[in-house]
């Protein structure tokens, strides 16, 4: 229950909440937390505008008992698809404030659909009764096969190793080239004639991951038959090696089966243990022709996705969305892959 008998006041958030925010991440998220900490990288995260910020407020006789931070990816606007993250109530609010936070956002942005990454397994009963599809998105590996030994990966990976060699030599490389600039990424994105949901404008690709301030992504497109397909991806450096993360993949997926022999050398040219990619959806089952494997189905096979600390467990990552064509979601999309 609230702590008073008047309902919360439900707003969107202005510049001048920032202190509140990061003050309310700090009691009641983690102390430590790298938003706290690092108070410009949370602007350049949630900033929209010289007064607005991209979070939902709630708000107790003043005192701030709920935040629902979220990004927009048409960057600004209406009709957008929006991706949740940092949602958070205070334990003695009305149970049912997230929701109406929720609510709130998608009537106040008049958004497309609504998205979340990494929610918590319990709530997900919550989300389908609201009719939301949830899911725990799946964990593929490409291993680079001249790899002499394999310290992030544990188990047996001998199986993954025959996956990405069984792939190279049947397999006919597109033309994969790296995005090196802001008019070829603009060059790519308008060929593009059936891209994925959620929906990402231009704007939004140079802020995710041309201008980001503290990782660094490197982008690459594919482009076969009148098909295009674009990649970001970003190298982790781990205390055991370093490894490929996938963070996107944006237009034509099927082309996949065509970037794997560009993958597994820059794997080689560079000693890379392996590529992650992360996904949930609809994704195509095809993925598994292209020397990608699926973890999961290996047992006591771990590939480990936390490196700040660094975490050798497989992880579970949940999500929900409101679309209901084929929706795809990685870990780029909300805030699975940013500084912790």
């Amino acid at each position: 229950m609230s702590v008073t008998n008047q309902p919360p006041v439900i707003s969107r958030a202005r510049l001048g909440d920032v202190e509140d925010i990061l003050e309310f991440i700090q009691t009641d998220w983690r102390a430590d937390h790298y938003f706290v900490k690092n108070p410009d990288f949370f602007l350049y995260h949630y900033r929209e505008s010289d007064s607005a910020l991209n979070f939902i407020l709630a708000r107790d006789q003043g005192v701030l008992i709920g935040i629902l931070g979220f990004i927009n990816n048409q960057v600004s606007g209406e009709n957008a698809d929006i991706v949740l993250s940092l949602w958070k109530v205070r334990k003695n609010a009305d149970p049912s404030l997230g929701i109406k936070m929720l609510n709130f956002l998608q009537e106040q942005l008049k958004s497309a659909s609504v998205s979340c990454t990494g929610i918590n397994a319990k709530t997900i009963p919550i989300y389908k009764f609201l009719g939301f599809q949830t899911g725990r998105m799946n964990t593929y590996c490409l291993v680079n096969p001249n790899c002499c030994e394999f310290k992030i990966l544990s188990g047996d990976v001998s199986k993954l190793v025959t996956a990405a060699n069984s792939v190279v030599a049947k397999q006919t490389p597109g033309f994969f080239l790296k995005i090196t600039d802001r008019d070829s990424l603009k060059s790519l994105l308008a060929k593009l004639k059936d891209a994925s949901r959620p929906a990402k404008s231009l704007s939004y690709f140079y802020w995710r991951y041309f201008d980001h301030p503290v990782f660094k992504y490197t982008g690459y497109s594919l482009v076969k038959d009148e098909k295009t397909l674009i990649i970001f991806t970003r190298k982790i450096q781990s205390e055991y090696g370093d490894l490929l993360r996938i963070v996107d993949l944006y237009g034509d997926r099927d082309l996949l089966k065509f970037v794997t022999p560009h993958l597994l050398k820059i794997l080689k040219d560079e000693n890379i243990e392996y590529v992650e990619l992360v996904v949930g959806g609809a994704f195509d089952d095809a993925i598994l022709e292209t020397g990608f494997v699926d973890v999961r189905l290996f047992d006591q096979l771990i590939m480990p996705l936390y490196f700040q600390p660094f975490v050798r467990n497989n992880i579970d990552i949940f999500y929900f969305t409101s679309l209901t064509a084929n929706p795809v979601l990685f870990l780029g999309d909300g805030d699975q892959d940013r500084p912790n």
